[in-house]
């Protein structure tokens, strides 16, 4: 395990850093640090993302006629999150949980960079933004074809991901020919506490990982944001992308009526009572308002 520590700040921002943020990549200096943002669907890692390729000295991926700009849509070094389910759904799969190192680092590296080099919004920015979904289970390997990366994970309320998601279960899931197979509040919050849980797991592995809750960000968009952005070596533009100025009340009126019928009331007692404990991890519970 590497010699690292958390340092939890009471805005939000929990950070695992081994005191340094530049190395040597593969025997090799590099001209780029690459920032890996991560997170369920619906938790907010869109805005964490463009917030940060903003920033002066950072760029993202733009133009690549994928949902979001979303890098693992270009590569096929690892399946998309779509060959394991989709959203609400991926983190079920255990081939969508990559622990092991890559087996070839640097041909690992050279074929990502590769298949995301033409899309860079500016090729010469220091720091380069990924964001795909899956990046929340595949850290472990992405850090060992990246050793100087960051990674930054956005979490958000369990209920808020879970009734989000549902909103595209049934349908097509927007930006896409996609359609999403119906799924149970159960199901979708079960999908939440195993994806985070894996995270989690895997954060002591990691040099330098950031976790980011949505609700803190809209909050206290200011103090969160300045750390994240000192933590990374960035400085935000005055014009860039900001959070939303409150959270959504809808799927807060929708988690409190469910909660109140006889299904929900039922849950609270019995299956969700046992996720609770991975809830309260990040700081939820099934009563907070978000």
């Amino acid at each position: 395990m590497p010699n690292s520590k958390i340092v939890t700040t009471s805005e939000g921002l929990a950070v695992r850093a081994k005191g340094h943020k530049y190395s040597p990549v593969l025997g090799h200096p590099s001209r780029h640090r690459h920032v890996f943002v991560g997170g369920l669907h619906r938790s907010g890692t869109t805005m964490i993302a463009r917030m940060l390729s903003n920033a002066d000295g950072a760029t993202g991926l733009l133009g690549t006629g994928f949902m979001e700009d979303e890098g693992h849509y270009l590569h096929n070094v690892v399946p998309s999150v779509r060959s394991f389910g989709g959203p609400g759904r991926f983190a079920f799969d255990d081939r969508s949980h990559l622990t092991a190192p890559a087996a070839c680092p640097a041909d690992t590296r050279q074929r990502l960079e590769a298949a995301w080099g033409c899309y860079w919004g500016d090729e010469e920015a220091r720091v380069r933004i990924e964001k795909s979904p899956q990046n929340l289970l595949q850290t472990r390997f992405l850090q060992s074809a990246f050793p100087d990366a960051a990674f930054v994970m956005v979490i958000r309320h369990p209920a808020a991901v879970a009734l989000a998601t549902r909103k595209w279960t049934g349908s097509g899931i927007p930006g896409t020919r996609r359609f999403m197979p119906k799924r149970s509040l159960h199901s979708l919050l079960d999908h939440w506490v195993v994806a985070n849980e894996r995270f989690a797991a895997d954060q002591a592995f990691l040099t330098d990982a950031t976790v980011v809750r949505f609700e803190d960000v809209v909050a206290n968009p200011t103090i969160v944001t300045d750390r994240l952005f000192l933590h990374l070596g960035l400085a935000e533009r005055s014009n860039g992308p900001q959070p939303p100025a409150v959270l959504n009340p809808t799927y807060r009126r929708q988690w409190r009526r469910w909660l109140a019928s006889p299904l929900g009331h039922r849950a609270s007692e019995g299956w969700m009572a046992e996720m609770a404990p991975a809830f309260a991890r990040w700081g939820y519970t099934i009563d907070d308002d978000f």
